[in-house]
């Protein structure tokens, strides 16, 4: 195996639970630790192994930590093949309960979190990021307060496609012939060929 096909075969045989629990936010999480802990022994199975670093960079006066997940062949004897996966992530100007070497873990922990989550294709579907509101819930809307909306928009939609199918009557079943009138009804810059009017009739029938 070469080292993208050994990459390949870990990324499909990792799984990284989120086991962590954070109280505050009330979500679960996996970190840098988890996935290191969990691709080690799939690592040893193809031969390979990771290596992260970190690099701190300015960015419009804001300091960042570059992290990089570098998986390396270790079979490979002369020309070493390597891919590389690279994240960053701010540092915070103050937290709270940390001094500065505390915040730059922190912040070098999540870096490299992402740099590895990139290079494993781990999902992060439903993670901190996208399930912390941090306190900040959508306001709820009743459905006697949508249902007037919806009604609306249906009766539209229904209008809408009684005038496209009658104009397709008229040009004598011809898409070619009322284009123009799909363009401007629908909002298209442009109608690729024929079939793709013919697919909007196919559907709309």
């Amino acid at each position: 195996m070469n080292v993208l096909e050994k990459l390949a075969q870990v990324q499909q045989k990792l799984a990284v639970p989120k086991d962590n629990k954070n109280s505050f936010g009330n979500y679960n999480y996996r970190s840098a630790e988890d996935i290191e802990s969990k691709v080690k022994p799939l690592l040893e199975e193809v031969k390979a192994t990771i290596v992260l670093t970190d690099e701190m960079v300015e960015v419009g006066g804001r300091v960042y930590v570059k992290a990089k997940a570098r998986f390396i062949d270790l079979e490979v004897s002369s020309d070493i093949e390597v891919v590389d996966a690279i994240a960053y992530a701010r540092e915070a100007e103050t937290k709270k309960g940390m001094d500065d070497s505390q915040i730059t873990g922190s912040t070098s922990s999540y870096a490299r979190k992402y740099a590895l989550g990139g290079l494993l294709l781990i999902d992060n579907e439903k993670d901190a990021d996208s399930t912390n509101k941090h306190g900040k819930e959508p306001q709820k809307v009743s459905a006697e307060a949508t249902s007037p909306r919806k009604a609306t928009i249906s009766e539209e939609l229904v209008k809408l496609k009684t005038e496209i199918l009658g104009k397709y009557k008229e040009s004598g079943k011809d898409p070619a012939k009322f284009t123009d009138f799909l363009i401007q009804t629908i909002g298209l810059s442009e109608v690729r060929s024929v079939a793709d009017a013919k697919e909007v009739l196919d559907a709309l029938s």
